[in-house]
């Protein structure tokens, strides 16, 4: 797929919003492209251009997207009708997309067996059994522990992992040409995502598949991507292979990204670099350079004014560089130290939470005749005691019930055994009857 010069607009009350300004980038055969960016710069809409489901309120003001087809060639995919035949057969078939929020893109009201099954029939001539049987074994490609059983599950009956799994067993159904991947392992704990990491690249080397991921974490760039694309405010600043952008990335937005990756230097009181402001609204874009509010080279009577031109080199960047005096050789910053020992948070002795022994079963049930009910244990006997200033990290893979024990203790749900008590005016409470 190639998308050149891509514009984007949104209309909101006859305001018209522009989400995408000039877009351009390849995806290559067989290859991965990581489009990398803080949220609200633009990557989701153009994932959603690309398979035509950006919305009513949108239109595409100029640019081409071409994609070629199995046969050679190629189709000019801003020039389809969204309902057109062509479009529909590319999407869920040859181009696929695992989306950002499983809970939002799967249906509650029909079991994750039934939509996925439905996907793959939608596209190949398959008996149901067939279909079924074919799910169960993507399922369990995927990690999701006891496949079968979880067929009959609907989506308010997983985990935030386990939903997202069933999304991307259902994208990878098909065997898709091109994969477009919307921060798919966002919600998975470390262990699945390496399983799914290494499920894309097995599928992508046996059907020569390519794949757009789009994600925030910069450790799963360096290690999947072939070309990388950062993107600020709708715009494409810098894009390159990934080796180059990590090794010499020349825009400034890109060096902060690097330099801000989380990683623990053995100090509780160290702190990042950080990116100054935010993400300008849209309303707000502006006028020159769309990274100058943020910017420490900016130059006022440079970047404020005109819009950079694209340099070629090692990396495509959209910067006015030497002009603007960013200097030519990155110099990732290192983490600091909080100096203001106001700012650092002792520990009392005093006990805010106890969790003693707390359990918390579900019942689920099956069948409209014979009815079956099948115990599911989320929490066992879990005890733990946090004190005033303390933070409490609950680790663990998905499904292992770090959710479950967070809404027992906060009262959504009852515990099924146990107690919490509470640090309510200097006494102890017992709040989980």
């Amino acid at each position: 797929m190639s998308v050149q010069g891509l514009s984007v607009s949104f209309w909101e009350e006859k305001r018209r919003l522009q989400a995408l300004k000039d877009v351009s980038f390849d995806i290559p055969k067989s290859k991965t492209v990581c489009l990398v960016g803080e949220s609200g710069c633009g990557k989701s809409v153009t994932a959603r251009t690309l398979l035509g489901i950006t919305g009513a309120n949108s239109t595409i003001d100029e640019g081409t997207i071409h994609y070629s087809d199995p046969t050679g060639t190629l189709v000019d995919i801003v020039g389809l009708k969204p309902d057109s035949k062509v479009l529909r057969r590319l999407r869920g078939n040859d181009a696929t997309m695992i989306f950002q929020e499983p809970m939002t893109a799967l249906s509650s009201f029909y079991t994750i067996g039934n939509q996925i099954v439905e996907a793959l029939r939608q596209h190949e001539r398959v008996t149901k059994n067939q279909a079924r049987a074919r799910a169960i074994e993507v399922l369990e490609a995927v990690g999701m522990p006891d496949p079968q059983a979880q067929m009959e599950s609907y989506t308010f009956e997983l985990s935030g992992g386990q939903r997202q799994r069933a999304m991307i067993a259902m994208a990878l159904m098909t065997n898709p040409r091109l994969l477009i991947a919307d921060e798919p392992t966002t919600a998975l704990d470390v262990t699945t995502q390496a399983v799914i990491l290494d499920l894309m690249r097995t599928i992508q080397k046996k059907f020569e598949m390519s794949i757009l991921f789009i994600t925030h974490d910069l450790g799963v760039v360096s290690e999947i991507a072939d070309e990388v694309v950062v993107m600020y405010l709708g715009e494409v600043v810098e894009s390159g292979p990934v080796e180059q952008i990590f090794s010499k990335p020349r825009h400034p937005y890109t060096r902060a990204l690097i330099s801000a990756a989380p990683h623990y230097a053995g100090n509780q009181e160290s702190r990042l670099p950080v990116i100054p402001g935010i993400v300008p609204s849209l309303l707000e874009r502006p006028t020159g350079c769309a990274f100058s509010t943020r910017c420490q080279h900016n130059k006022s009577e440079l970047c404020n004014i005109d819009r950079p031109p694209i340099n070629l080199g090692s990396t495509n960047v959209r910067c006015f560089l030497g002009r603007a005096g960013v200097p030519e050789e990155f110099k990732k910053e290192g983490v600091t130290t909080a100096s203001d020992e106001g700012e650092k948070t002792e520990s009392l002795a005093n006990v805010a939470l106890q969790v003693e022994s707390v359990s918390r079963q579900f019942v689920k049930r099956t069948g409209l005749i014979r009815r079956k009910e099948k115990t599911i244990r989320a929490v066992t006997e879990v005890s733990l005691e946090i004190k005033e200033g303390e933070t409490l990290g609950l680790v663990g893979e998905s499904g292992c019930g770090k959710t479950t024990l967070g809404q027992t203790i906060a009262g959504s749900i009852d515990p099924s055994d146990g107690k919490i008590r509470l640090a309510i005016e200097g006494q102890m409470r017992e709040i989980s009857n």
